[in-house]
């Protein structure tokens, strides 16, 4: 009887949460591959939509891309961040410099000059 009673206690197994909710964990062949597209591609979606004013569904079917990772290019490229470099040649003294200022928006970040 002793026999019975030591099998069924190693058969039996405690579920887990994660087991009885359906869960399971992402194994190394479960893991999603990203394709990543050229930056010649970006840029010629952003050229057909912004530019020759093609809807962005359009502009994906003629460059072959998916629908949605043409809208997250968009989405980007509208909610980035853009920095803007100007320089211009001034003279102090009878000196020549380079004066170089980076923006953001339309805020100087940085401010330099350079002796020529």
């Amino acid at each position: 009887m002793q026999d019975s009673s030591v099998s069924s206690i190693t058969a039996y197994r405690v579920k887990t949460r994660q087991a009885t909710k359906g869960i399971q964990r992402p194994s190394n062949k479960d893991k999603r591959k990203y394709s990543h597209i050229p930056e010649d591609v970006k840029q010629q979606l952003l050229f057909q939509v912004l530019e020759k004013g093609y809807r962005i569904k359009d502009a994906a079917i003629n460059l072959n891309l998916n629908y949605s990772t043409a809208k997250t290019i968009m989405y980007t490229q509208r909610h980035q961040k853009k920095l803007r470099a100007q320089y211009r040649q001034i003279t102090l003294n009878d000196k020549p410099f380079l004066k170089i200022q980076v923006r953001l928006e339309s805020q100087v970040i940085r401010e330099n000059m350079i002796a020529i």
